[in-house]
């Protein structure tokens, strides 16, 4: 290679090492901008999450009571937001509320009702985890617990783990175990 070549080779290499910073800063600038759009919808679809989440608990808030009194002779009245503290930590309830069994001189009772739109074993387990927490509290207090999960759909296995942890389920999707 002559001098000429390698000096016309160099110029050609500098060029195309431009060419290829200005395409890396073009793609980084565009990078950056499709993370902002990413995050803008990732916290679009968290806003839709929550008002799905909170149209499913408005509906479970009217259902739930109406099944308890009907299916398992328990009469509560309101069923709301609940926050309850335990040795300084916050447990959030989707759904809480207090009333009685309906039977002569029926038991006190809490109700905790988790809602999803859709349940599976991590939401049961969760749950479970969550309840466990408030549940001594709510004994000390006077009241049975009791343990419902609302959801448009329960997966089967969901459906037997709550079973097995007596928790009732409220569904829109007829379930068996």
């Amino acid at each position: 290679m002559t001098r000429r070549e390698f000096s016309e080779f160099l110029e050609e290499w500098r060029k195309e090492r431009e060419l290829n910073s200005r395409r890396w800063e073009e793609n980084s600038r565009r990078w950056e901008e499709n993370q902002k759009v990413i995050e803008r919808l990732l916290k679009n679809i968290a806003r839709h999450g929550d008002i799905l989440g909170f149209g499913l608990e408005s509906m479970a808030s009217g259902f739930v009571p109406t099944i308890l009194e009907q299916k398992y002779n328990i009469k509560v009245k309101n069923l709301s937001r609940r926050f309850i503290y335990i040795n300084g930590n916050e447990v959030e309830i989707n759904l809480y509320g207090e009333g009685r069994e309906k039977r002569r001189k029926g038991n006190r009772v809490a109700v905790l009702v988790e809602c999803k739109s859709s349940a599976y074993t991590r939401e049961v387990r969760k749950y479970l985890r969550k309840i466990k927490i408030v549940e001594p509290q709510l004994k000390a207090q006077g009241f049975k617990p009791i343990r419902v999960l609302f959801s448009f759909f329960i997966h089967p296995s969901a459906a037997q783990l709550a079973h097995q942890h007596e928790i009732l389920i409220v569904s829109s999707v007829p379930h068996s175990f």
